[in-house]
């Protein structure tokens, strides 16, 4: 099997595994954040080993299947967010120095949030007096931002140095 056809077959199963976690994060209410967080460690996969422009790939198809087939939380979260800042997440991490990096995530989060706000309230209608709950939204999203973006950066690390060499030896 030559290289385009392991990377084509690796976006596949990838793009596969991500829309799994999805639909099992839409079965179960509770893990729906949970569920996109951990289907973006797909896409993350994809970023080492087969670059940005394939992860993108591999973000948009199982964006698509998943909102298509369950547009629950997870799949939206996952679409509008969570699935493409690996991706993101390289080009930010080259920001220097540090302080501006983190206000470039800070900012791209809270538009992200923003937008969401918006959306359910302008668009669908819901949550028309956000007021204090807005506030507290915004700050509790902002840290669980923050881990995130500091886990999944540990966790390609870990992925690089643990798992990657492994998988190639066999």
């Amino acid at each position: 099997m030559g290289k385009k056809s392991k990377q084509v077959a690796l976006a596949g199963m990838l793009s596969a595994l991500a829309v799994v976690i999805l639909f099992l994060g839409s079965m179960v209410e509770l893990l729906d954040l949970s569920a996109a967080a951990l289907a973006a460690l797909a896409v993350m996969v994809a970023v080492i080993e087969l670059g940005n422009g394939k992860a993108f790939g591999v973000y948009l198809a199982s964006s698509l299947l998943s909102v298509l087939l369950f547009p629950k939380t997870a799949s939206v979260v996952f679409a509008a967010f969570v699935g493409y800042y690996p991706v993101l997440k390289v080009y930010l991490d080259k920001i220097r120095p540090k302080v501006m990096q983190y206000m470039a995530k800070l900012i791209l989060f809270n538009v992200f949030l923003a937008l969401i706000l918006w959306i359910t309230e302008g668009l669908l209608g819901l949550g028309s007096d956000w007021g204090s709950l807005g506030k507290a939204l915004f700050l509790l999203g902002n840290l669980a931002f923050i881990l995130y973006d500091f886990a999944i950066g540990r966790l390609a690390v870990f992925y690089i140095v643990k798992i990657k060499n492994r998988i190639r030896k066999r």
